[in-house]
């Protein structure tokens, strides 16, 4: 993975993003993996759509990305310019299905952005270092 500083857009609230993503774990219902995961997403049309992980014991887990971007992309957003994603972890990315679909619906330039609420700790990536070789990028 690249190590090349990502910085926010100045014109994106990102404190605002992640208040958002850690108050949506709330809604959380991780009932396997017992890690409440929260979601935000801003689009192109400055609207932000927020989600949680639901898991479902003997049923397929949605993650907390799929459910904020499918609210988006269901409510006729732009494309994705920022994911905003809290769990309590050191580093925390998107599984290759979340990443699948953020690629779909995300500009080529969007970021995605982890946060643990417990230290504020923040990391920040490119879809180009999280997915080097998706076949976008080519």
């Amino acid at each position: 993975m690249s190590k090349k500083k990502v910085k926010c857009p100045k014109d994106i609230n990102l404190d605002l993003l992640v208040a958002n993503a850690i108050a949506e774990m709330a809604f959380a219902r991780p009932e396997r993996s017992l890690l409440p995961v929260g979601c935000a997403v801003f689009d192109t049309k400055n609207t932000i759509y927020t989600g949680a992980n639901l898991e479902i014991l003997w049923q397929e887990s949605i993650h907390a990305e799929k459910v904020a971007i499918s609210g988006a992309i269901t409510h006729d957003s732009g494309p994705i310019r920022i994911v905003v994603i809290a769990a309590e972890r050191k580093l925390f990315t998107p599984c290759g299905g979340c990443m699948d679909v953020i690629m779909k619906y995300a500009k080529d330039d969007a970021i995605v952005v982890h946060v643990n609420p417990k230290t504020n700790v923040r990391t920040m990536l490119t879809l180009q270092q999280l997915m080097p070789y998706y076949p976008t990028h080519h």
